[in-house]
């Protein structure tokens, strides 16, 4: 395991502040009366993407008011250079980390809008997992390379689509395939063939929530909701 660099500078955003733009920008109403959530996948377990003991805020979470309108996917708050590790064993099936240390959220035509910095990592049953918004230079795997769940893959960022620091993180269905049923969840079926997945160390039925902290490695069943 490569060890990883520290932060360079404190530029964590409140978030109080970020969570008060980023809920201004639509309305809530989608976070009512959610339905029950899909059954889990079964053939192997996620973890919270980051360091056991860490603790970290969903500033944006499933189906959230800014980015994430029709997509199950989840924005954890975190400084430049906190390890990234793998939610769940896989292959590295995609990298990019050659983005500069800049952020396109006005910029909706540059080359490294989106999800720039990233890694992918596809799993036993076809599905991927995206970690994006990577520092430069900041992806320590490689294509082809196995991990198992846990292991340090790379150092979050602020790179493309990015509005501060922040991890994303996302599982999509397989590719080429009809949409399974995981991808109908808590909102309904996604627009983009995202899943909504169940973290082991995430109190309650293992569903991050918008503006909630969690702890990587808590025990779950212990830590109540």
């Amino acid at each position: 395991m490569r060890l990883a660099r520290r932060p360079s500078r404190p530029d964590l955003v409140p978030a109080s502040l970020l969570a008060a733009w980023l809920t201004g920008c639509t309305t809530l109403a989608v976070f009512n009366n959610p339905v029950d959530p899909a059954p889990a996948d079964a053939t192997d377990l996620y973890y919270l993407p980051y360091e056991p003991g860490r603790p970290s805020i969903v500033l944006q979470g499933h189906f959230g008011p800014f980015s994430h309108q029709q997509s199950y996917a989840l924005d954890f708050q975190m400084p430049r250079g906190t390890p990234i590790l793998a939610a769940r064993r896989g292959i590295v099936s995609a990298i990019r980390d050659d983005c500069p240390d800049c952020s396109c959220v006005w910029e909706p035509d540059c080359a490294c809008c989106g999800f720039a910095n990233r890694v992918e990592i596809t799993h036993a049953d076809g599905s991927r997992a995206i970690y994006a918004h990577l520092d430069p230079g900041g992806v320590l795997v490689a294509v082809g390379q196995p991990v198992e769940a846990r292991d340090l893959i790379a150092l979050s960022g602020s790179t493309g689509y990015s509005a501060a620091p922040h991890l994303h993180f996302e599982v999509r269905a397989v590719l080429g395939a009809a949409l399974p049923s995981e991808a109908a969840g808590r909102f309904g079926p996604s627009g983009d063939g995202t899943l909504e997945v169940r973290f082991e160390d995430v109190p309650g039925d293992g569903v991050p929530r918008m503006l909630r902290v969690y702890w990587s490695g808590a025990h779950a069943a212990a830590a109540g909701e």
